[in-house]
């Protein structure tokens, strides 16, 4: 994943679309797109507008199950129970 693979739409619609929930500290935002592309630091995304987005992967939870490891810790980023 670089800026020129952003820049010149390397990125298809690989994925389905999905909700994606980013949750930072108390605030949980909902956001309806694809994602694009995910490491153990960030997770880009495409919403509906055709914005790419990217956060940090420990904010990230999808709907879609979709289990990582990461410097030996797997990372499951479905749900967070509070």
């Amino acid at each position: 994943m670089s800026l020129h693979d952003d820049l010149v739409g390397a990125h298809g619609n690989n994925t389905v679309q999905q909700t994606i929930k980013i949750k930072s500290g108390n605030r949980t935002q909902f956001i309806r797109g694809n994602i694009i592309t995910k490491s153990c630091d960030y997770t880009v995304l495409k919403n509906l507008r055709k914005w790419i987005i990217h956060y940090p992967s420990s904010v990230v939870a999808s709907e879609i199950s979709d289990t990582q490891v990461c410097n030996d810790t797997q990372l499951d980023d479905i749900t967070e129970s509070s």
